[in-house]
């Protein structure tokens, strides 16, 4: 059943390639050339996948998450085929969570934080004070590398020795110029080398402190994770069929809540003063957006979301780059379930450390390294709201 699994994975990525998409993200298992197969339509990988789905209903040693990959992959490919279902449906089905609102309390919450944060480094809240950080605090290509270097050296053998980790972290960076959302990712290539890109396209912009959350999503969460990951399928305590990850399933609201929170959970500051600015405005952007995400497939009018996002970030973006966002959210296959699973992933887990002592979010780290939760396993399991 697991070489079906990841037999069919493989044969779709080779089919999507040419149009551009990606399927598989990290390929923690290198074993394409056992499976030289292809599909040669979407269809013929749904009538595959149906049967698939069917045959795994049926499987005696099944797994949730595999379960429910599967179905993530089902509603997926509907989208790539141009159906289009309820926006709460969708999401549910392919991250494995309900949209909801983030409380406006929480917000403004966070909001306080971020404008004491802003007066901490010597700027104030508002779309001018924006402007000025933006002029005097942006970083050059050749800065940005050095202070991601800078930080990853003092993070990386910490998050390893605090989870109790013995792995060999290898990777390569990438500098692009794309008109994408991401500032960074950080996937495999077909040989199971992982590749950090830092997109420094105009719609983004670098800004002091923001290499250090960089250095602790991307390679504390990340890469660490995929690589802890890998060696757990190989100790046979990971089912194997999950080490093809996508980012339009359920592993992307541990990998990208994770990412985004690890600093929330590790028992010590180490951040800088812009960096806990950048981490914190962060984590209000994505909480914004969240509801943002939800406003426009409501419905709602572009105008009336982006005066919503203005009372929290002023200025934070651009608006012909708020708009183009908005206009992804709500139409792209992708982006309408995979872009939302950023704020929604933060909401909890941010939740979820601030009730746990530093052992239990230690606990909770590990287990999230060394085994691949559902979101409901996360939620229920620990009773967010």
């Amino acid at each position: 059943m697991e070489d079906k699994i990841i037999e069919f994975y493989y044969k779709w990525d080779r089919l999507e390639k040419p149009n551009g998409v990606d399927i598989v993200d990290f390929n923690l298992l290198q074993k394409q050339d056992n499976f030289p197969g292809e599909f040669h339509s979407r269809q013929e990988v749904k009538e595959a996948l149906l049967q698939l789905i069917d045959q795994y209903k049926a499987f005696p040693q099944k797994n949730h998450f595999i379960e429910a990959k599967l179905t993530a992959a089902l509603y997926y490919l509907n989208a790539l085929m141009g159906e289009r279902v309820d926006f709460y449906e969708y999401v549910e089905k392919t991250m494995g969570v309900r949209p909801k609102y983030v409380p406006e309390e929480i917000l403004q919450k966070q909001l306080e934080k971020v404008k004491d944060l802003y007066k901490e480094v010597g700027y104030g809240y508002s779309k001018e004070e924006f402007e000025r950080f933006k002029k005097e605090n942006t970083l050059s290509k050749e800065e940005i590398e050095r202070d991601f270097v800078k930080a990853r050296d003092i993070y990386l053998p910490k998050i390893l020795a605090w989870l109790n980790l013995d792995i060999d972290l290898q990777y390569e960076t990438q500098f692009v110029n794309l008109d994408v959302y991401w500032m960074n990712w950080t996937s495999t290539d077909a040989k199971g080398n992982i590749l950090l890109r830092f997109n420094t396209h105009p719609r983004n912009a670098w800004l002091r402190g923001f290499p250090e959350t960089l250095a602790m999503h991307e390679v504390c969460g990340h890469a660490i994770q995929a690589s802890s990951w890998k060696q757990e399928m190989h100790n046979g305590n990971i089912p194997i069929s999950a080490g093809l990850t996508n980012v339009f399933s359920p592993e992307s609201f541990t990998c990208e809540g994770i990412g985004d929170t690890l600093s929330w959970f590790y028992p010590e500051q180490l951040f800088s003063s812009f960096g806990q600015l950048a981490a914190n405005a962060r984590n209000l952007h994505v909480l914004t957006l969240n509801n943002a995400h939800i406003m426009i497939n409501e419905g709602k009018g572009k105008n009336e979301i982006k005066e919503y996002l203005d009372t929290y970030m002023p200025g934070f973006e651009k608006d012909e780059t708020r708009d183009k966002t908005l206009d992804e959210a709500r139409n792209d296959p992708l982006l309408r379930t995979y872009f939302y699973v950023y704020g929604i992933s933060s909401y909890y887990l941010v939740q979820l450390a601030e009730k746990l002592n530093d052992e239990e979010k230690k606990e909770f780290v590990i287990a999230n390294y060394q085994n691949i939760l559902t979101p409901q396993e996360i939620i229920q399991g620990h009773h967010l709201q």
